[in-house]
């Protein structure tokens, strides 16, 4: 990994570990974390996702700090073992970020099958939860967890019952996560809504810019913040988390604006 003197940034000499690195989400984070000087370890559960990330051009120029596995990380063993793994050969990790599962909407309650009850529901919540049991013993004291969870989570959405039932579940796992750890370790949750993502091409301004996230991400990590829980849905909001974190947000142009609603 690369030596402290080598790195910049708020993160200069940390460790980082991004759960989903390899998608159009968790990508912005692997981004941000480098960039904020970090040692970043992406679990891939395919060596052909891990070797896109690694040779994708916005990531190849941020440096030599990515290091990438190839192992599970979804299931409850899976999780357990690639996190020892990864402490063993790159030592402690200070930040955990999970962005896992995806959208999907189609059908009301009385209308989703097995399968998709299975993938979106069981399989998203258990990864999350699997996570949290491997990661939250390991991390360094002062280090964090945090949840990239979607805003169905806070805000029903018809027709998308099924992810909008593992997202609440998945706040308030984070909820009663922050209440067993107390103040050994920091664990945070930050609630998106619909985002401009890099590799969609285009950008709408109603839309939070994925970016945004993951300056609070950074800002959580590199700061002293208890737990805490951000619901991200709309520009504005993001506007405020930031300004609530005490991060200065005059280089987009978008300015500050005071806390509000950050439930």
């Amino acid at each position: 990994m690369r030596g402290v003197s080598e790195t910049s940034g708020p993160l200069r000499g940390r460790r980082a570990v991004v759960l989903g690195g390899t998608g159009s989400v968790g990508e912005h984070f692997v981004r941000a974390y480098l960039t904020a000087g970090a040692d970043v370890v992406v679990p891939s559960r395919t060596a052909a996702r891990a070797a896109e990330l690694r040779e994708d051009p916005a990531v190849a120029g941020l440096g030599d700090g990515l290091r990438l596995v190839v192992g599970d990380y979804v299931s409850f063993a899976g999780a357990r073992a690639t996190a020892e793994a990864i402490t063993a050969e790159h030592g402690q990790v200070d930040h955990v970020v999970a962005t896992l599962g995806s959208w999907w909407s189609g059908a009301p309650l009385w209308g989703v099958d097995d399968d998709t009850w299975q993938r979106y529901f069981v399989d998203v919540a258990a990864a999350y939860a699997a996570a949290a049991r491997a990661w939250v013993p390991l991390l360094r004291p002062e280090g964090s967890l945090q949840l990239v969870l979607g805003a169905s989570g806070v805000v029903p959405v018809p027709g998308a019952s099924v992810i909008s039932m593992a997202q609440s579940s998945l706040v308030m796992m984070r909820r009663v996560l922050a209440e067993e750890v107390g103040s050994s370790r920091r664990v945070f949750s930050i609630v998106l809504g619909n985002l401009n993502l890099r590799r969609r091409g285009w950008a709408r301004p109603d839309f939070v810019d994925a970016d945004d996230a993951t300056r609070l991400s950074i800002g959580l990590a590199s700061g002293s913040r208890p737990s805490a829980e951000f619901v991200l849905r709309r520009p504005d909001q993001a506007r405020e988390a930031l300004a609530a974190i005490g991060e200065d947000r005059s280089a987009t142009g978008l300015g500050q604006a005071p806390a509000g609603d950050l439930r």
